[in-house]
């Protein structure tokens, strides 16, 4: 996962309160911008070839990242 194009989050947790609270989950987050891109480059790589995916499935992503990196400019605000 990456978010705001600098924060990219890499590990077996699932984005949910089992996963953070219960499950025994690993993940790695880091500030880095340049990890965060080729991360992303991977992931649309990983749906060009992928059969199994449809990308017209993960062109809905896009509001969820313009309220996703809303939310962060707020937080940023307040810090």
């Amino acid at each position: 996962m990456t978010v705001d194009g600098c924060w990219p989050a890499v590990g077996s947790a699932n984005f949910d309160n089992r996963s953070f609270q219960l499950n025994d989950e690993a993940t790695l987050c880091v500030s880095s911008v340049e990890f965060a891109r080729r991360l992303s480059e991977q992931f649309e790589r990983d749906l060009e070839d992928s059969e199994r995916i449809a990308p017209q499935r993960w062109l809905r992503r896009a509001p969820l990242q313009r309220a996703a990196e809303s939310v962060l400019k707020l937080a940023r605000r307040e810090l």
